[in-house]
């Protein structure tokens, strides 16, 4: 192994021991603050995670704040902001703030926020599990909170994936109440492991949280199933012999996996179609990074305004270097 790559790795290892040891002996939490609980006779909870690499909460996250507070959820805000966020901005929307150290990523947040919600005796009805990797709300949240009430299931989310093994894409999840009172539920938690290191989280985080619960029995559904999303997009784009340069090699790659069963990134490769379908999200990283190569990205504010949305805060986020 080259020296280079030993240092990094020793220095990974030395950071991620750091922070533990940071969270261990000086707690989790940095800082907290009362919200001011505007649905506190609400029994639907959401654990909302953030993340920014200064200290902003930008506008996109206050406004989906404001959409999930308006349709009765009583908002855990959990920030793994670098420097300190302004928490007392986002009062108006949230039962409380936290501003925490960054273990664990997302699922660490999530798993903290239960936590915190069992800590207070609660009962919840559900809890939404979302992030700010997200652009959006685009359209109406009401379709989608209905669409995972209506399921049977006691998990539902937005897309699915099968890079890794299949699994939930945890930037928006439904659980029911009835899960929070599973034991299999709070045991895949205890196992979770306390790490900074964000491939392992991914895989002991998403995939592992989605076969434990598959293999216990415990029911999930899916708004855009992938496989659906895939046939779709080959019957639309099999075969297309028109397309320009940049159009041809993203074709080619994704009929290219989809005819061999290999697995593609449903939320960057089928963005339209998830559009279409009613999902009010799009990733952050693909329209900011773009690393398949998506072409035509700029079609997708004409999509979303077209359907008298607004695309401002998104628009404005996208000018800020992050």
């Amino acid at each position: 192994m080259p020296r280079s790559e030993i240092a990094q790795r020793t220095h990974f290892f030395i950071t991620d021991l750091r922070k533990r040891a940071v969270s261990t002996i000086s707690g989790e939490v940095r800082k907290s603050v009362e919200g001011m609980d505007p649905n506190k006779d609400s029994n639907s909870f959401c654990i909302y995670v953030h993340f920014d690499s200064r200290n902003s909460i930008h506008r996109y996250v206050r406004e989906q704040l404001a959409t999930l507070s308006a349709r009765g959820y009583r908002i855990i805000f959990v920030s793994h902001a670098v420097g300190s966020p302004p928490l007392e901005t986002l009062s108006p929307f949230c039962t409380i703030q936290f501003h925490r150290q960054n273990i664990g990523h997302d699922f660490g947040a999530y798993h903290f926020g239960l936590r915190y919600l069992q800590s207070r005796g609660a009962h919840p009805a559900e809890v939404i599990l979302t992030n700010d990797s997200c652009y959006g709300y685009f359209g109406d949240l009401t379709n989608i909170i209905e669409a995972s009430r209506s399921s049977d299931a006691l998990i539902w989310w937005l897309t699915d994936s099968y890079e890794i093994a299949y699994h939930v894409q945890s930037y928006f999840l439904r659980l029911s109440g009835e899960l929070l009172s599973s034991l299999q539920f709070w045991r895949f938690w205890e196992h979770l492991p306390n790490t900074t290191d964000r491939s392992r989280i991914i895989r002991k985080g998403e995939v592992g949280f989605t076969q434990h619960m598959i293999k216990r029995g415990i029911t999930v559904d899916c708004f855009a199933p992938y496989e659906q999303l895939a046939l779709g997009w080959l019957k639309l784009h099999a075969g297309r012999v028109n397309a320009r340069p940049g159009e041809k090699a993203f074709l080619d790659y994704v009929e290219s996996q989809l005819v061999t069963n290999a697995p593609v990134n449903p939320s960057h490769c089928f963005v339209e179609a998830l559009l279409e379908r009613g999902v009010p999200l799009v990733k952050r990283d693909l329209l900011r990074h773009n690393p398949l190569k998506v072409p035509n990205l700029l079609n997708i504010a004409q999509i979303i305004t077209a359907k008298g949305s607004d695309f401002s805060a998104t628009s404005e986020h996208l000018k800020i270097a992050v």
